[in-house]
């Protein structure tokens, strides 16, 4: 399919090879794919918000496919470039504009001219420079250093930030104006411990309609998992117990960090008991401490699963379930284990 954009034919792939990225189905996922047509059809600025891992960047590039795929496409993290350079990397300079420019070098903007600029971690972009941006936008022209004379870019702009944009502006590292300038259309990514019912496309869209899948036991760790990292995190979890489980079903085993994680938060919730009587005392317990110890993170590791807890500790189901047995009943008397 074609479109005109200043008198010039524009290609639009189709839908589905454009957004097959924009995994899921829950409420907000298909809100999002329907902004990305929105903000295709026309040039106008778009801010994307969402926490680290959300998929902002694939959100950006999702938008350039579908609004001018033969164009530029220039991304720059804001939070790697040093203060100094910021008006040679996005205005470029001339040769001698500077010790050891030997050369002319274009800058981020004219990289990007008739295409689009993805600005990643607005929030690392200090109020001086934010104000250039500005003055960009609103005049359109850049003018190189070392240089008198200005050039006219055309470009359109796609920002990303991690943080509350609202709240930015409050304590004073976002400026309104460019905020409101910026934001012609916001699209929201939400976390995804915010929509769980997305894990199951997301993980059939990373591991391939080929892979054998996931136990019920691996199944029911990632619903469990909060997630902090987002759908970044869910890739790289998923890669790394693909390769443990080498062509086999991935079980709770070789989600190993995950599995990890989980303990180590049990662990931090539960409150350290107070010491009791040594094994080899007279009221000692025949369930040495030891033993209760990695029992208990054993079933923390696998978030209750006594299948997979006793496989991990070198035991049967039953023999397990014997030994709580007797550690509930100690627990409800009062009294030692016999």
């Amino acid at each position: 399919m074609q479109s005109r954009t200043n008198g010039e034919p524009r290609e639009w792939p189709s839908e589905p090879e454009s957004l097959d990225e924009i995994v899921g189905k829950s409420a907000a996922m298909c809100s999002a794919r329907a902004a990305v047509r929105v903000a295709a059809r026309s040039s106008q600025a778009i801010l994307l918000t969402g926490r680290t891992g959300t998929g902002k960047d694939l959100v950006a590039r999702a938008i350039h496919r579908l609004w001018r795929p033969r164009a530029p496409f220039v991304a720059h993290n804001c939070a790697v470039t040093p203060s100094e350079l910021f008006d040679s990397a996005f205005f470029g300079h001339g040769k001698g504009a500077f010790t050891g420019a030997d050369r002319e070098q274009l800058g981020l903007l004219q990289a990007a001219h008739r295409g689009t600029f993805f600005l990643d971690e607005l929030e690392a972009m200090d109020l001086r420079h934010q104000a250039k941006l500005l003055r960009f936008l609103d005049e359109g022209e850049v003018r190189p250093l070392g240089s008198v004379k200005t050039c006219r870019i055309e470009v359109r702009i796609l920002a990303a930030t991690n943080r509350d944009p609202l709240q930015m502006i409050e304590e004073r590292t976002l400026r309104a104006d460019l905020y409101y300038r910026l934001r012609g259309l916001e699209i929201h990514l939400p976390a995804l411990a915010e929509r769980k019912e997305d894990l199951v496309p997301l993980v059939g869209h990373f591991l391939g309609s080929d892979h054998p899948g996931l136990t019920d036991e691996a199944w029911e760790l990632l619903y469990r998992h909060k997630w902090p990292g987002n759908v970044r995190e869910l890739r790289n979890a998923l890669v790394s117990a693909a390769e443990r489980a080498g062509g086999r079903r991935i079980d709770a085993t070789d989600l190993e960090l995950l599995a990890r994680s989980w303990s180590e938060t049990v662990s931090e919730l539960t409150p350290t008991p107070a010491p009791g009587p040594r094994p080899d005392s007279p009221n000692g317990s025949t369930l040495h401490d030891g033993e209760q110890a990695a029992i208990q993170a054993a079933l923390a590791r696998f978030r209750g699963n006594q299948t997979q807890a006793a496989r991990s500790l070198g035991i049967d189901r039953s023999t397990l379930r014997r030994k709580l047995s007797r550690l509930k009943q100690a627990e409800l008397d009062g009294e030692p284990q016999d």
